[in-house]
């Protein structure tokens, strides 16, 4: 897997164009875009006005390849991370259907860690839907990265389907070279 940043700069929530982003509730001095603005410093972040809870949501403008996110929490770690992120996407940028859920149990999810989709993902817009066990909600940087690896990936599934077919065709079977003993 080969990881690329594809989360642009922005500079406000529709600056530079065509990517927009908004959130459920944003603090004062803390809008959406500063989660995607490149500066994970202590002064650079998103912020929900109250509540453990709140959502990002990120449009690219045209469909875009996720295989994975990670995130920069505040300097307040543990307090205001979360510990639940549903992830959404959308194909039009206002009807979202869930792609997964990330938890790890009490666990906070940090920017320790980078969260894989289990399948291969190409939406518009991604929602990302956060809960804390802290009073407030807050992220310094939300990053989403594309996998440039072209090597093809196949499932256990389809793996183990192949070689049932393999082995099942009387035609392969019949052309199967008899083992040959040494003299």
């Amino acid at each position: 897997m080969n990881l690329v940043n594809i989360t642009p700069i922005m500079t406000s929530d529709n600056t530079p164009a065509p990517y927009s982003c908004y959130a459920s509730s944003v603090w004062s001095g803390h809008p959406a875009w500063k989660a995607f603005d490149g500066d994970d410093t202590y002064s650079s972040y998103w912020h929900v006005v109250s509540g453990g809870s709140g959502y990002l949501v990120f449009d690219f403008g045209s469909p875009t390849s996720v295989a994975a996110f990670n995130l920069y929490n505040v300097a307040y770690a543990g307090s205001y991370d979360p510990y639940s992120i549903e992830v959404y996407g959308s194909h039009d940028g206002e009807n979202f259907e869930l792609i997964q859920v990330f938890t790890k149990g009490n666990e906070a999810l940090t920017k320790d860690s980078i969260f894989y989709f289990d399948k291969q993902v190409k939406y518009r817009a991604y929602k990302f839907d956060m809960i804390t066990r802290g009073s407030y909600l807050a992220i310094q940087e939300l990053r989403m990265f594309e996998d440039t690896d072209q090597t093809i990936k196949i499932s256990n599934k389809i793996k183990d389907k192949v070689l049932k077919t393999i082995l099942n065709n009387s035609l392969i079977q019949k052309y199967v070279i008899p083992y040959a003993e040494e003299e």
